[in-house]
């Protein structure tokens, strides 16, 4: 009764106290790493005063946000520094469900900490590990806190450190590339989409972020990128291209840095980076000049990458390059098609042998129909031809009958 009347100080007395005392019984990381249980005779008793302490915390903390403070928050602290998230995730079987029910909770104060205290990174840096628990208790609560309010919600301030902090993080050798991917991933990307949305992206991305940006990402050697897991890289590669899109201007002086990451990526083998790195340089070639020759690589190896697990990132990636193809100088060409055209008419022509190759170069045609429909001369015949095979086979997929 007294942890549900708001501003009781009885009440975060005792929450302070029953916390304090189950954090000091915690089970805490040994020098291997790994949790280590109490004796088993005080098992049951530090088990029982665990649940209590944290229970009692969460109740005051939702009626009187403002008792997480002084002895509470630091032994609500203490007792997350001691958890080790990875080991339980991997002993999940053999620890008792309410003992995992205990961490979410835990975590639940932690966010109404981070929610009261919105100007502190550090309280929400803090909970960055738990977006790599993989668990039966379900944590997304954390990624959507992230996602809908701190991105949305949280000072400009806040917002800016958060990505100042990511990018000072990859300055430091100690730094775990797993903790960089969550963070990336899970707040810096959604932070980064909400200010644009909302129009504070030159606000939050200032100079000095866009000169941070550079040092810490794009001026990397191709060696040390390398050493980075593709998920990463890829992330990476996402940020980039949300910042050509919406900060074009500011990038101007770095093109040379922004196109020699992402050509870096394409000569991997086939990749969820490669793909990204498609992506990246179609949005680099909309906003910015660029060699005709490169245009034309681009364009074609997107054309003959017909992968299906690859099918909706290319198409992401041909669906802005091609509305930039007839505004390009070509030349003085003899002929009266585009080269762009005669392009895809050859690819058709000699490469359109399988299904879903060709499935995916007459889908391009289709999303763009406008670009084609003046040289339509050139690709009824092979159209044509193709219906047959496209759309009437029992075994084909529905989205190549529907085309």
């Amino acid at each position: 009764t007294a942890a549900s009347a708001p501003g009781s100080g009885g009440a975060a007395a005792a929450a302070a106290a029953a916390a304090a005392a189950a954090s000091s019984s915690a089970p805490a990381r040994g020098a291997d790493g790994a949790s280590h249980a109490a004796p088993s005779r005080r098992s049951s008793h530090s088990d029982a005063l665990l649940s209590q302490g944290i229970a009692l915390t969460h109740r005051v903390a939702r009626h009187s946000p403002g008792a997480l403070s002084g002895r509470l928050l630091e032994a609500l602290s203490k007792m997350w520094l001691r958890l080790d998230l990875d080991a339980r995730a991997r002993l999940e079987a053999q620890i008792p469900v309410q003992r995992l029910c205990d961490v979410k909770t835990l975590i639940e104060c932690l966010i109404l900490r981070a929610r009261r205290e919105n100007h502190d990174v550090g309280a929400l840096l803090i909970l960055i590990p738990v977006l790599s628990v993989r668990s039966a208790v379900d944590f997304s609560f954390v990624r959507e806190f992230f996602a809908l309010e701190v991105a949305y919600k949280f000072p400009l301030e806040t917002r800016r450190a958060i990505v100042e902090r990511f990018l000072e993080s990859f300055g430091h050798e100690k730094a775990s590339l797993q903790r960089l991917l969550v963070f990336c991933r899970g707040l810096v990307l959604p932070v980064l989409s909400a200010a644009f949305k909302l129009g504070q992206g030159p606000e939050l991305v200032n100079e000095d972020i866009v000169r941070l940006f550079v040092k810490q990402i794009l001026e990397r050697s191709e060696e040390e990128v390398n050493q980075f897991p593709d998920e990463l890289r890829t992330e990476l590669l996402k940020m980039v291209t949300l910042l050509i899109r919406h900060l074009r201007p500011s990038l101007t002086h770095y093109r040379k840095e922004l196109i020699k990451f992402a050509w870096d990526h394409l000569k991997r083998d086939e990749c969820p980076s490669k793909r990204w790195a498609y992506v990246n340089v179609c949005h680099f070639i909309s906003a910015y000049d660029a060699p005709d020759k490169i245009i034309l690589q681009v364009y074609v190896a997107l054309l003959r990458a017909f992968q299906p697990e690859s099918r909706a990132v290319l198409r992401q990636a041909l669906d802005v390059l091609m509305p930039a193809l007839p505004t390009r100088q070509w030349g003085n060409e003899p002929s009266p098609y585009p080269i762009w055209v005669r392009y895809t008419k050859k690819i058709i022509v000699e490469e359109g042998h399988t299904l879903p190759h060709l499935a995916h170069i007459c889908e391009s045609i289709l999303r763009h129909e406008r670009l084609f429909y003046p040289s339509r001369a050139q690709f009824v015949s092979q159209i044509v031809n193709s219906l047959i095979r496209i759309g009437s086979q029992t075994q084909n997929a529905a989205e190549n009958r529907r085309l």
